[in-house]
């Protein structure tokens, strides 16, 4: 059974992420696509929330993607700005470089960065840092 549009990005993002030389120099190969164990060490990128809509153009099937990596880190220093260096780096990787993000089954039209914020999370001295991106994908002919 061939992936869908969402597993198709996801893993399309991943492979991306982990080939970006300044992002994986942050995280190494920590980036999630389920909550990690309490084991995974910081920094890490989770990818969990994607959001799925119609995006047909000019008789072509198409999808509009939104969706959101979250960094988690240790507000600690020296790691007090370490959950925004790697949402920059997020961003380096994915915003307009569809050419450097292979899609299984679809064409990456474009994929844009939106925004971001970053906040201390539960009170446990670690950060948070979500950012939204949004992708157009359309079947590939």
């Amino acid at each position: 059974m061939p992936d869908g549009a969402l597993t198709a990005l996801q893993k399309g993002l991943v492979a991306a992420a982990k080939a970006h030389p300044n992002l994986s120099a942050l995280i190494g190969d920590r980036i999630l696509d389920a909550p990690p164990h309490q084991e995974t060490a910081f920094p890490y990128v989770g990818l969990r929330r994607f959001e799925l809509e119609p995006g047909d153009t000019d008789g072509t099937t198409g999808f509009l993607v939104t969706f959101g990596p979250e960094v988690h880190s240790r507000r600690t220093p020296p790691q007090t700005l370490e959950a925004k260096r790697v949402g920059e780096q997020l961003v380096a990787a994915f915003h307009r470089q569809e050419g450097s993000i292979s899609l299984i089954g679809f064409d990456l039209v474009r994929i844009n960065f939106l925004t971001s914020s970053a906040e201390p999370e539960n009170g446990d001295g670690d950060v948070i840092h979500r950012l939204a991106f949004e992708a157009h994908l359309d079947t590939a002919t």
